[in-house]
């Protein structure tokens, strides 16, 4: 019976080792791994020439058709109805997605076409040509994009939109007059698609040089009952501000006689001025002598008024 007994024991022995083996069964044109074998975690697997392995229900039956995962000597691929929305490449190890277009390996997440993109809060793009999307369905409070810069020093987080004419990074050419630095558009939903209403705009007024960036910036707004936006604040590259030919209002309130601030300020010579202002169309400069208590205006000539 001792003997009996042993070798009852090692064919128990020999049983409970063999679940830790990997068994394959060929099926659907594919190598079929159970979960329960896939949990022992000392086998491997090695896959050479054209082997592949196969998951899902069926499995797919290459890196391009089925919805499952696919395992050859190319790569790992994730397949949803034919279509590879990710896979790893056995090349490099690099995940790719996107048709190609978008990549993520140890260097970051790198995207350079418009056949890939992020998206943040949500699973369907409203940008044919973004790159990057943060939506949020919910009404809560400063839920979109924060940047926060945490350092012992007066260094700011910075937002930087910038423009080059050359296409290759690290090479340089250089904008010219009426290039846009960069823009940002505010939009919103008029029931059939999404589109702007308001823009602030950095727009270059001449040709650059390491010692010329002349810039100026805009500020757009639609009006009411429009659908285009007009300009109404241009801030020029010689500091100065146009309207857009709204009403210039500087208090919402009438100003106590006590008042010490609100008042508008005007420019002051002490004489009589005597240059030529920079004509602008509809507009008249004007200033105050504080010699002689006059109020000037150039109209072709300057013109004044003697105030007591």
């Amino acid at each position: 019976m001792g003997a009996i007994e042993d070798l009852d024991r090692k064919i128990m022995d020999v049983n409970a080792r063999l679940q830790n083996v990997l068994t394959f069964v060929r099926a659907m044109g594919a190598w079929v791994i159970s979960p329960t074998e896939l949990a022992n975690a000392d086998r491997t697997v090695m896959l050479r020439g054209a082997g592949n392995l196969a998951f899902g229900d069926p499995p797919p039956t290459a890196a391009d058709a089925g919805t499952g995962i696919f395992l050859d000597a190319t790569g790992l691929y994730g397949l949803n109805a034919n279509t590879q929305e990710f896979y790893v490449r056995a090349t490099d190890g690099k995940g790719v997605f996107g048709a190609g277009a978008g990549v993520i390996s140890s260097a970051g997440l790198n995207i350079t076409g418009v056949g890939a993109k992020a998206l943040l809060g949500h699973t369907v793009s409203s940008f044919a040509n973004s790159i990057l999307e943060v939506a949020e369905a919910t009404s809560n409070a400063y839920r979109g994009v924060a940047m926060i810069q945490r350092t012992a020093d007066a260094v700011g987080m910075p937002i930087s939109l910038v423009k080059s004419r050359n296409p290759t990074p690290g090479s340089f050419t250089a904008v010219t007059t009426d290039d846009v630095l960069g823009f940002i558009d505010y939009a919103g939903d008029d029931g059939t698609a999404l589109v702007g209403g308001g823009r602030v705009s950095a727009v270059a007024t001449q040709a650059w040089t390491a010692s010329a960036r002349g810039t100026k910036i805009s500020i757009d707004v639609t009006a009411n009952g429009a659908t285009s936006r007009t300009a109404a604040l241009v801030l020029g590259q010689d500091a100065s501000a146009q309207f857009g030919g709204g009403s210039v209002i500087t208090q919402t309130a009438a100003l106590a006689t006590t008042a010490t601030t609100g008042h508008l300020y005007i420019p002051t010579s002490a004489g009589t001025p005597t240059g030529v202002p920079a004509g602008f169309t509809g507009t008249v400069a004007f200033q105050y002598d504080t010699t002689g208590n006059r109020l000037w205006v150039y109209n072709g000539a300057w013109r004044s008024i003697l105030l007591a």
